[in-house]
């Protein structure tokens, strides 16, 4: 059914026509040039569907740019109101107003729109729609368009004075999109890339430095690579300096420094053992690469020790050996253990077999400097393993050091929970959180190993920093209220009370007791909520918080059941804690109709109840969820022999780290890619 129809004209006279059509009980935008009989568009020009979510997109209206040839659709996104994960139950309809854009100067060529963005709030209708030299204009009336339900639940317009304007620019390189077509610059660039060569270096940064953005600085400058020294080498290696080359939005220069961490680590002694189990996701040859630390408890000289081995086998073979000479309380170190091939994963038909267990042996020489008789004399802490693809590091496999399988006893394997400061890895996609937590809601060691385990499935690094723990839940802490995700709330305010700002790079993430006007025994499990300030507010007032007592409520009285290492509880927690902050990496819900496809193909898993990113409403079986029962698919997200909740490989493409909510202010639904 074709609702709303709205046309313009291109230079060459042909006309370019959008309406709003009923897909499987939702519409969406189509777009057709030269459309035919009922706009469904002709052989020649057929018909395209332009957006693709879970709640209706109507109202489209079109307009061309006449100077660069681009058109730009607009359109009313209608949400619904409250942000709680699972049940939000009746409540008010939120719109956004979305926009998406595509070059029509060459009508042979398929037409490829852009990645929809917010253009603002979408409250009024779109009396007019203009597009000039990149300038748009937008006349608005009263009357939000098109939005479901009862009329007191419907957003409220108001109107504002006069014309609402701005600027396109598509790929927020800093330069309109008609400048980049038209090389107001000096350059023709791409207005839908900000790096039109692909060298890292955005076309703005390489112009303003009087750089070639068609060419990749390598090539134009290669007598600066590895180590040049002439002035235009200086300024290339602090423009790399500045740029977030693994995406994980933080820049070359800020993973260099400092970054406080709480983690556990193993103090292995005199002789010790620690098994690990990874699961790759692909053949090839690997480094095992650990962070150690050499920790002496007597006076330097007293039992001297020479030097310390750290033995590696995978999965019973040896494969290498790091000897280090002592050096008595030795600053943190990074080393590669041993390298070794993996063969035989299939990821889309994994087996037991598949796992990778690693083993690492420690010993001392000679072995009584670090026996523990009496007192410990010396250990070899650690802090992490990678298991890392050698010819490409971001393909990365990590571990906690206490995660284990097996391991010595306490006597000779001590966990320790430690706070210090880190630098990252540029070569590595990695992720930092704060974690705040309500008196009889601490954070559970195997939960937060789980999690790590699930980002190392996605080749993203996990760090935590424990902040402030045993806060009250009592008057209105015991049960927040998320409200709208876009306005001022009880959870907003009280993730902006408890935000750190000295951890500016971090997610805030929240244990606290109870999420909307339920305790959990009516059926309505409001169990977590990723939100974001409103349009200009700071971003303490965002973060993902975890209703971790409804969870309790709910499912700390089942046992565990055959095949299941943890209690249920454990498990939600781990899910839980995915699926919220999952949506702070820009991750949708799974939507409820239609096939189930596991390919990442830009489109949206369908009601998968492999994927931590489905809803319990539509997956609640506990063994597809949490435990992969019957699946051997690692792209559908969990799997039986792995055993813990994943997300499927399309929910990891939608991914931005760049866009976490806690580090960019903005608006909730641009960042979470409408959905909560």
């Amino acid at each position: 059914m074709q609702r709303r129809p709205d046309t313009a004209k291109d230079a060459a006279g042909s006309l370019h026509m959008v309406w709003a059509e009923r897909f499987g009980g939702q519409f969406d935008v189509c777009y057709a040039r030269q459309p035919g009989e009922m706009g469904l568009g002709n052989d020649k020009n057929p018909a395209l569907r332009i957006t693709q979510t879970a709640f209706d997109s109507v109202a489209p209206q079109i307009a061309i740019d006449a100077a660069s040839g681009i058109a730009y659709v607009i359109w009313t996104e209608i949400l619904p109101g409250e942000g709680v994960l699972e049940s939000p139950g009746p409540g008010s309809f939120v719109a956004t107003l979305r926009v998406t854009a595509a070059a029509l100067t060459k009508p042979s060529v398929i037409i490829l729109w852009s990645k929809p963005h917010l253009l603002g709030e979408g409250s009024c209708a779109v009396r007019s729609f203009l597009v000039e030299a990149s300038a748009w204009t937008l006349e608005l009336r009263s009357g939000a368009q098109d939005v479901p339900g009862p009329k007191d639940l419907r957003p409220v317009c108001v109107p504002p004075s006069g014309p609402v304007r701005g600027v396109f620019d598509t790929d927020g390189d800093g330069i309109p999109d008609s400048d980049e077509v038209l090389a107001t610059r000096g350059f023709i660039t791409a207005w839908w890339d900000p790096d039109t060569d692909g060298d890292t270096l955005w076309d703005l940064i390489e112009i303003d430095a009087t750089l070639n953005p068609l060419i990749p600085v390598e090539i134009e400058h290669r007598a600066c690579f590895p180590k040049g020294t002439s002035p235009i080498c200086v300024t290339i290696f602090k423009l790399f300096c500045l740029l977030d080359g693994d995406r994980d939005g933080i820049s070359t220069c800020a993973e260099g420094s400092g970054h406080p961490v709480t983690t556990e680590v193993v103090e292995y002694m005199q002789p010790s053992f620690g098994i690990y189990r990874f699961w790759p996701k692909a053949d090839g040859e690997y480094d095992l690469r650990i962070r150690s630390q050499m920790r002496t408890f007597v006076a330097p000289g007293i039992s001297p020790c020479a030097n310390v081995t750290v033995a590696a086998e995978a999965d019973g073979v040896a494969v290498g050996a790091l000897t280090l000479a002592w050096v008595d309380s030795g600053p943190w170190r990074e080393d590669v253990v041993a390298s070794f091939d993996v063969t035989g994963t299939d990821f889309t038909a994994v087996t037991a077999a598949m796992a990778l267990d690693v083993r690492l042996d420690i010993t001392f020489d000679p072995p009584s400097c670090a026996a523990p008789i009496l007192s410990v004399l010396r250990a070899l802490a650690i802090d992490w393993l990678k298991v890392e693809l050698a010819s490409d590091r971001s393909e990365v496999n990590y571990k906690d050091a206490d995660d284990t399988t097996s391991r010595s006893g306490a006597s000779l394997a001590a966990v320790l929970t430690e706070d210090m400061d880190i630098t990252l890895d540029p070569a590595q996609k990695e992720m930092l959180l704060e974690l705040d937590s309500m008196v009889d809601h601490p954070w559970v060691g195997v939960v937060l190993n789980q999690v790590i385990n699930a980002y190392s499935d996605a080749n993203i690094i996990l760090h935590y920093k424990v902040d402030e723990t045993g806060l009250p839940h009592t008057g209105t802490e015991t049960m927040l209220n998320p409200g709208d995700l876009v306005g001022d709330d009880e959870v907003s305010e009280y993730l902006a009370d408890h935000r750190n700002p000295l951890l500016g790079a971090y997610l805030h993430v929240m244990n606290v007791h109870y999420l909307g006007a339920s305790s959990c025994s009516t059926g309505s499990f409001h169990y977590g909520s990723a939100e974001n300030a409103g349009i200009g507010d700071d971003p303490e007032f965002a973060g993902v918080v975890l209703a971790d007592q409804c969870l309790m409520d709910t499912y700390s009285g089942v046992v565990s059941t055959l095949g299941q290492a943890y209690p249920d509880l454990t498990y939600r927690r781990v899910g839980n804690m995915l699926h919220e902050i999952g949506h702070a990496m820009d991750a949708a819900h799974d939507q409820t109709g239609g096939l189930i496809d596991p390919v990442i193909d830009g489109v949206t898993d369908t009601a998968n109840c492999y994927n931590m990113m489905s809803r319990t409403a539509t997956c609640g079986a506990f063994g597809t969820r949490m435990l992969g029962t019957g699946k051997f698919d690692r792209r559908w997200g969990s799997t039986e022999p792995i055993g813990f909740p994943r997300w499927s490989r399309e929910s990891i493409a939608q991914f931005d780290l760049t866009n976490l909510l806690s580090i960019h202010t903005g608006y909730n639904y641009d960042l979470l890619g409408l959905f909560t």
